[in-house]
């Protein structure tokens, strides 16, 4: 027995190392093939994005040729009717220094296929009706260009753009043509960075290969050799495609098409499929030795440590095992706790052990506290102040505390097994009958709100909340309710609906009286404009023409009082225009938008200016400075404000006019307007924004008082505030704010 307790377990455990490696082994093949999946998607979504960019970039080339020859279309020399050759050659043969690298040559050719202008010199009567470039050109009307040819006239490889000369939308005069050369575009493509071993390839629309990098001459001008990924490439346009090469090579190719009726290119990125496998391996090969070296060292320690932690423990265990068995509750394992899961599960054996001596007085406890909740569940039923009632599956009550009694006049003895229907009225009862029914099929709670009747008749309006019972299995049993008597909430928010409506209603009628008030105001001010103008024009009409056919009868004062009489009356027409103004803003619709205060300042600056160009006065005006208003009514406020200080610092020498913003927070920005100009009396700051109110005489500074009373009216329209700060021959400030913008 010693003998197969010792070795058995031993051998279980070595078998049990080695197949707890087996996972570890699928893991490491299962991960690399995970990751060798993941490198090559890495490897082809690399490669599109490659084959994309560089795509791009010859799509940039091919732009550019075609922008080139269309403002070659459009010169005199190459659509006139009566073509110069020599005139057309010298700019086409400077184009081609220009470009010389990129482009062999740059041409007209007629619409019979003779070429009548080249940069290069051309010997005898070349016809290129033939060329795929140019019939395209004339099929389409618009911008073409070509697939691989040997030039006729340069001799050497190239791709030819072509741009229709037209008279017309639709009548072609001739083509223009320009040959790049495709040794060029090999030179630019090896400048693009590859991973290592990776192919450039670009192919025409037939699948001949124009460029490569790496360079290989002995593939260049040739059809793509993959005939496989050709035909792929040909029929897809774009994507991806893995293939293997007659040498067993496997190649993750990605590829892009530009181009469309105009003419097609591919360019297509080509990687080896170990590149990208290569690091994948390299770490497989790592985690294989790393867990080879991992089982070693697991099976010694398993060997080693299998007696003293596994045999001895267990040998202790199966004898406390044997003794309670026999009904030695004391029983205990003497197994040291260091011994791992066997260790523990001793230790649990003992804790059993013991537990099993302490049930009868849990039990006893448990019976105590459960007398106790209900102890604690009886005196809420029975002192909660909502009512609380307890219904069975057929809607019959089975409890119904004193909560309940007073909501519904019914005692306890009156209510158990009544229907739910004896404090429901009819009128209520499908609506009630449809929350029973959801509520025991959903078994959550539910919330309703309606009305009840009590044992003395009254209708009272109750909020339920109702939630199922469930047995121990989960199934419904019957109910639970709490129930309050809202009613006099309910008439307190009706009571309040009431008043609302009537506050509305008067807030109605107030703004329809405001309204028909605001229309009388404004005929009265039209009619009061009117019936003042009249006379006023009468006065200044007389005036002048008294002035004109008797001016010589008058004296010099007899003149000097009419010509004060005519002012006068000019003056009384300003104050009217002014009145009336005063009187729109108050009325005139706001619409607030972003308003460039800055700019605004520098256009009135600007207009203040050309009235007098002979002024000299310094400006300064913030940049930057924004405000949220409405953009008509900001710049009249600009206008008066930045108008009284170009005014009051006619007078004073090294004028300065300042406009700019507070730098204080949130709560304190302000925008402001300062001059150095006559100021004012801090004692008569009251008056300033006062209509009609004046500080100086006419004589000194000319005006009518109104322009202040505009600003305060339209600031606090806007809901800001205007103030001012000043000292007699010191100069004046005046501040202004406008809300945030929401």
């Amino acid at each position: 027995m010693k003998r197969m307790v010792g070795g058995s377990l031993r051998t279980r455990l070595l078998l049990m190392v080695m197949v707890a490696v087996l996972p570890a082994l699928g893991l490491i093949f299962a991960s690399t093939a995970w990751q060798a999946r993941q490198e090559i998607k890495r490897i082809q979504e690399d490669a599109f994005q490659r084959s994309r960019q560089a795509a791009a970039e010859l799509a940039r080339d091919i732009e550019g040729a075609r922008q080139m020859l269309f403002l070659l279309a459009h010169l005199r020399e190459v659509r006139g009717a009566t073509f110069a050759t020599n005139q057309c050659e010298s700019i086409l043969q400077d184009l081609l220094d220009q470009y010389r690298g990129q482009y062999l040559n740059f041409g007209l050719i007629e619409t019979n296929g003779l070429v009548s202008a080249s940069a290069l010199s051309v010997t005898g009567r070349v016809d290129l009706a033939d060329r795929a470039y140019f019939q395209r050109a004339l099929a389409t009307a618009s911008f073409v260009f070509g697939d691989f040819q040997e030039g006729r006239i340069t001799g050497a490889r190239t791709i030819n753009f072509a741009y229709p000369v037209l008279t017309s939308p639709k009548r072609i005069q001739r083509v223009l043509f320009a040959a790049m050369d495709l040794e060029w575009l090999n030179r630019e493509l090896q400048q693009r960075p590859l991973p290592p071993e990776a192919v450039l390839t670009v192919l025409d629309g037939a699948g001949t290969v124009l460029a490569r990098q790496p360079a290989a001459a002995d593939l260049l001008y040739q059809p793509l050799a993959d005939g496989e990924l050709l035909a792929t490439i040909l029929k897809t346009n774009e994507g991806v495609r893995n293939t293997q090469t007659a040498d067993g090579q496997k190649w993750l190719n990605a590829f892009s098409r530009l181009g469309d009726a105009a003419g097609v290119l591919y360019v297509v990125v080509s990687i080896p499929e170990r590149q990208a496998l290569q690091p994948v391996l390299a770490n497989r090969n790592r985690n294989l030795l790393l867990l080879g070296m991992v089982t070693v060292a697991a099976l010694a320690a398993a060997w080693y440590v299998g007696g003293a932690f596994i045999v001895q423990p267990v040998r202790a265990l199966r004898e406390a095992t044997r003794r309670l068995a026999d009904g030695d509750l004391t029983a205990q394992a003497d197994v040291h706790s260091g011994a791992g899961e066997i260790g523990e599960l001793a230790q649990a054996f003992n804790q059993m052990a013991r537990s099993l001596q302490e049930r009868v007085a849990e039990r006893v406890r448990a019976a105590d506290a459960l007398r106790q909740s209900g102890q604690r569940l009886a005196l809420h039923f029975y002192q909660t102040p909502l009512g609380v009632i307890e219904w069975d599956l057929d809607f019959r009550v089975t409890r119904w505390n004193p909560a309940a009694e007073r909501i519904f006049g019914y005692t306890e003895a009156e209510a158990l097994g009544q229907h739910a229907a004896f404090i429901v009225p009819a009128s209520v009862r499908p609506m009630v009958d449809q929350v029973w029914q959801d509520l025991l099929a959903r078994q959550g709670g539910q919330r309703s709100t309606n009305d009840n009747v009590t044992k003395d008749g009254r209708t009272i309006v109750c909020e339920w909340y109702n939630t199922p019972l469930v047995d121990a299995n989960g199934n419904v049993v019957g109910a639970a309710s709490q129930v309050e008597d809202i009613t006099d909430r309910v008439r307190a928010e009706r009571e309040i609906r009431r008043w609302n409506e009537v506050l509305e209603q008067r807030v109605r009628d107030r703004t329809r009286e405001l309204e028909i008030a605001n229309k009388e105001l404004e005929s009265f001010s039209y009619s009061v404009s009117h019936d003042l103008r009249a006379p006023l024009r009468v006065i200044d009409g007389f005036s002048h023409a008294l002035l004109e056919d008797c001016g010589r009868q008058l004296t010099p004062e007899g003149q000097a009082h009419l010509q004060r009489i005519r002012a006068a009356t000019r003056r009384m027409t300003r104050l009217i225009d002014d009145l009336l103004k005063l009187s729109r803003l108050t009325r005139a619709e706001i619409k607030k938008v972003d308003v460039d205060l800055s700019g605004l300042a520098r256009q009135i600056i600007e207009e203040l200016r050309q009235t007098e160009p002979n002024r000299a006065v310094t400006v300064v005006i913030a940049d930057g400075i924004r405000g949220w208003g409405d953009a008509t009514l900001i710049r009249a406020v600009l206008e008066n404000l930045l108008g009284n200080a170009w005014k009051f610092t006619s007078q004073t020498a090294d004028a300065r006019i300042e406009f700019g913003k507070t730098t204080g927070g949130a709560e304190s920005l302000a925008y402001f307007v300062r001059d150095n100009g006559a100021g004012f009396d801090m004692a008569c700051v009251d008056k300033l924004f006062g209509a009609f109110q004046r500080l100086h005489t006419q004589s000194e500074f000319p005006g009518e008082g109104i322009g202040l009373a505009t600003v305060q009216r339209i600031i606090r329209r806007h809901g800001g505030q205007v103030w001012a700060t000043g000292a007699v021959k010191q100069g004046a400030t005046f501040f202004f704010t406008l809300p945030n913008e929401p």
